[in-house]
């Protein structure tokens, strides 16, 4: 019987094709594991963040809700706190989202509260700390100047503040709190508020500043002005019959500025 040889080259040639389909079905069987593998490792992983982000919004929303119980405030007054819109807030609270960094950073500057406050999980209460003011039993006017009866050491009182409300001016010892009286000031000032007014040398002071300011023992809560030779104290009112009060330089030997306005307080119905 004849066998058939094949040449030294195609044999080669065979062996070449043979180790070649071997090689690609490794790397076939190779890659099919190593795609199993990878797309478990992704699924774990996506559960895993899935999970953190779950526990990451609870944990803001617990501690959204603290806030809002602490701070006595509803949805709306955070809002605007935080520069959002009501319904964000809600969405927060629920769980179906959560704020951003630069709205946790206007609440907690507001508050006066570091930001893990907001983003980690604490079972510590808040404690509210309060700061002690002398508190004037007189309301001044935001109108028209108005005859104010001298007023005492012995008619001083005191008021307490949450530091959180003060902020920066927490506990400041030259600051006293008083209470205004009319619609001059309404723009900004409503009727009724509370103010805390800072001793202030005049030299510090600058336009549009709002301070409280005397002129023959009418008193008043304005807006200054510098103006050539006069001192303008300007109303903020949705009422336009209140118009500009001024003083001449020259003639301001019995005008006293008390201070600057630095924070109001307003009570809400």
């Amino acid at each position: 019987m004849n066998h058939f040889i094949l040449p030294p080259f195609t044999q080669h040639l065979t062996r070449i094709k043979f180790y070649s389909q071997y090689i690609l079905e490794i790397n076939s069987c190779f890659l099919k594991e190593l795609y199993k593998k990878i797309e478990k490792y992704a699924t774990i992983k996506l559960k895993m963040e899935g999970s953190a982000m779950d526990s990451m919004q609870n944990i803001i929303s617990n501690n959204i809700k603290k806030i809002l119980k602490e701070y006595n405030l509803n949805q709306y007054e955070l809002a605007k706190i935080a520069g959002v819109s009501e319904s964000t807030v809600g969405k927060w609270v629920l769980k179906k989202s959560m704020p951003r960094m630069g709205a946790i950073q206007k609440i907690a500057d507001h508050f006066g509260l570091p930001k893990s406050y907001i983003l980690e999980e604490s079972k510590k209460e808040l404690k509210m700390s309060f700061s002690e003011y002398t508190y004037l039993p007189i309301k001044v006017a935001a109108g028209i100047p108005e005859m104010v009866d001298p007023v005492t050491e012995n008619d001083l009182e005191t008021i307490s503040i949450p530091d959180s409300i003060m902020g920066k001016w927490a506990g400041c010892e030259d600051i006293y709190i008083m209470r205004v009286n009319g619609e001059s000031m309404n723009k900004t000032i409503p009727n009724h508020s509370l103010i805390a007014v800072k001793k202030t040398k005049v030299s510090k002071l600058e336009n549009n500043d709002m301070v409280l300011f005397s002129d023959q023992n009418e008193c008043s809560v304005k807006k200054i002005f510098k103006h050539g030779d006069n001192l303008i104290f300007r109303p903020h009112s949705t009422d336009e019959r209140f118009t500009d009060y001024i003083v001449p330089i020259e003639e301001a030997n019995q005008l006293m500025i008390h201070g600057k306005v630095v924070l109001y307080i307003v009570e809400m119905d």
